[in-house]
């Protein structure tokens, strides 16, 4: 499921926050992320 949230995340993030983003165990707050992502459809998503 991380893997989910994560693929759909990857476009819009560099190396660093890409890395950064994959160091969070907590599936609500990925999930949390993932939707935020696609209500507001940021260019670019800084962790």
């Amino acid at each position: 499921m991380k893997n989910d949230y994560l693929g759909g995340l990857r476009p819009k993030l560099d190396g660093m926050n890409d890395q950064k983003l994959a160091q969070i165990t907590n599936p609500r707050v990925l999930r949390f992320i993932a939707e935020a992502s696609e209500l507001c459809q940021p260019e670019k998503i800084f962790v």
